[in-house]
């Protein structure tokens, strides 16, 4: 196996050798780039202005605008010559309320935002309900009788294979049609997309596949507001790509056999971008249509989607001098918010640099016009980008800025103890709470932001380790994470000033428990249930848990035949129901 410096010189040389290849391709196309410099210095301004240039996506035809992708390619070819794996390994991490009436129900472990739905396995309405399975079948089952009654098979086109664990589907709201989103692999080409795949289910006995197309990039996640779809996904170039042709290092969007490159000034290039990826953000009608693009460089691809806007952040490393004058490296989040309109509009509206690392799209919260960002602030040593583990000095702070402009309004910074980091947030209007990790306990930290001149800090503490925190019933917050038994999985209910009301554990239970959608949280029933592997026979269980407005306490435990991160379970009319390969109706009693 060849140590990481071999690798890394390696990586070097080859990217010395596409260096001196492009170097001989620019002396033929220097005639025309040059003529082509005053208009690209008019580019760079508008690309790295917040809000600068028109930023609608005019048509564009493919083979005239090289030119304009000058620009991207500079600065592609600086970050595959210096990139280092290492130096973005901390940069690297690639929303549950019960529907009105003949609405949708979603199971999603979470609706961070009203009015913003995601995606997910499962979905039901109207006493019909469907079920995107592991290899790529949509079952629709009758929920009167918990029973199979018709599916369709969703296969790759044209070569192209299904991969990822990150699959979802959306039903629309009159049960015509389904939308599922996927990652898919050209084996031919090497390439990623994120796959779009429309189907009829008005009839679910005769369902078919209606039309797919294609994003550049493995599917990240997407969002349902105003009507249209909102998609994220992660475009990586490869480091052996030939910059002389665009469509290896430009997104493309487009239906198979018709890709083309989205527009030049489509994309954001920020001082700071160290690595050669996009973050690729894209809005598209219920229908299908693809209503507009854009690109982010360097982007981790984790995005916040409030009511009227997406927040997207990238992760990168800066060096800064220490007070003895030697070099450290500062946790730094660059923040992108991108407007979005009901007719499909992305305006990059704001940017900043959030002193810290942002640790997902939970820590992240718009509100009364403001942007509340938790946010895990330090320094990595001079040398911590070996592979080598080197201690870091880290502590955990709140950001407050004006949302539309992303200008900074107050902050709370280095509040919990130092070597801590966010482990789960949440916010709730003017109150914001965060656990963070410690080696014994984790502090809860609940925040009154209602005078940003004066925010006023509570601190409680669990046992163990959680890693999620909602709104659950009663005014009382639901946290839930490792416990300190071996592999149990605490529940833990707090009041307003984190105050513990109720805590129970599930001895001997084990799973990610990052995956959320696996939660079943139901405060009208007092039910929390989630899905893990039991015992030291990891056999699949179904662990509920019921809180009776005194005791929170383990119910039952089901034992179900598919993987925990695949099992979802809902509650509607009294009845619990869980899907594992079938649906179970349990009356709850």
């Amino acid at each position: 196996m060849k140590t990481y410096r071999e690798r890394t010189e390696e990586i070097l040389e080859k990217a010395e050798g596409i260096k001196k290849t492009r170097a001989a391709r620019r002396k033929k196309l220097a005639a025309g780039l040059s003529c082509t410099l005053a208009a690209v210095l008019v580019l760079n301004l508008a690309l790295f202005l917040p809000g600068g240039g028109d930023h609608s996506l005019a048509d564009t035809d493919p083979t005239e605008t090289a030119p304009a992708y000058f620009a991207v390619r500079e600065r592609l070819a600086s970050i595959l010559r210096d990139f280092e794996e290492d130096d973005q390994h901390w940069a690297d991490a690639p929303g549950s309320e019960q529907s009105a009436p003949k609405k949708v129900y979603r199971n999603l472990a979470d609706k961070q935002t009203e009015g913003v739905t995601g995606g997910d396995l499962f979905a039901q309405s109207n006493g019909t309900a469907f079920y995107l399975t592991t290899d790529y079948r949509l079952q629709a089952y009758s929920v009167a009788t918990a029973s199979p009654i018709g599916e369709v098979a969703i296969k790759p086109e044209g070569g192209f294979t299904f991969f990822g664990e990150t699959r979802e589907m959306y039903l629309s709201d009159d049960l015509s049609s389904a939308t599922v989103f996927t990652s898919a692999y050209d084996p031919r080409t090497l390439r990623t997309y994120t796959a779009i795949i429309g189907v009829e289910t008005k009839d679910p006995t005769t369902m078919s596949v209606t039309g797919v197309q294609y994003i550049s990039g493995s599917y990240i996640t997407s969002r349902l507001a105003d009507g249209n779809f909102w998609v994220v996904s992660q475009f990586t170039v490869p480091q052996d790509c030939d910059l002389s042709d665009e469509s290896e290092y430009i997104p493309q969007t487009g239906v198979l056999g018709a890709m083309e490159p989205i527009p030049a000034e489509a994309i954001f290039l920020p001082d700071e971008a160290q690595k050669p990826a996009f973050t690729v953000l894209s809005s598209l009608s219920e229908g299908g249509k693809l209503l507009a693009v854009r690109a982010l460089l360097s982007f981790t691809g984790d995005a916040y989607f409030s009511q009227d806007a997406i927040y997207a952040t990238g992760g990168f490393l800066a060096k800064t001098p220490t007070d003895v004058g030697a070099e450290s490296y500062e946790y730094r989040t660059h923040v992108v918010r991108i407007a979005y309109d009901k007719q499909g509009g992305l305006a990059l509206s704001a940017t900043a640099t959030v002193r810290g690392k942002i640790e997902g799209p939970f820590s992240m919260d718009e509100w009364d016009g403001t942007l509340r960002v938790f946010a895990t602030t330090g320094y990595l040593p001079r040398g911590a980008l070996k592979r080598t583990p080197v201690p870091s000095e880290t502590n955990v702070s709140l950001f407050i800025y004006e949302a539309t402009t992303l200008r900074p309004l107050a902050s709370k910074e280095g509040f919990a103890q130092g070597g801590e980091s966010v482990r789960a947030a949440r916010f709730d209007g003017d109150r914001a709470y965060v656990f963070t990790a410690s080696r014994i306990s984790d502090p809860l930290f609940a925040f009154d932001l209602a005078d940003l001149g004066k925010i006023v800090c509570t601190k409680g503490g669990i046992p163990g380790f959680a890693i999620y925190l909602t709104k659950f019933t009663d005014g009382l917050l639901l946290g839930i994470g490792s416990g300190t038994v071996p592999l149990g999985v605490n529940v833990e209910l707090y009041d307003g000033q984190v105050v513990q009301v109720a805590s129970s554990t599930a001895a001997e239970a084990w799973n990610d428990l990052q995956n959320f959608n696996v939660f079943c949280i139901e405060g009208e029933y007092g039910l929390v249930g989630f899905a893990a592997r039991r015992g030291s026979d990891r056999e699949p269980t179904y662990f509920l848990f019921r809180w009776d407005g005194e005791t929170l306490s383990e119910t039952a435990e089901i034992p179900i035949s598919c993987s925990p991160e695949n099992a979802r379970a809902f509650c509607e009319d009294g009845v619990f129901y869980l899907f594992d390969g079938n649906l179970t109706a349990l009356p709850l009693t």
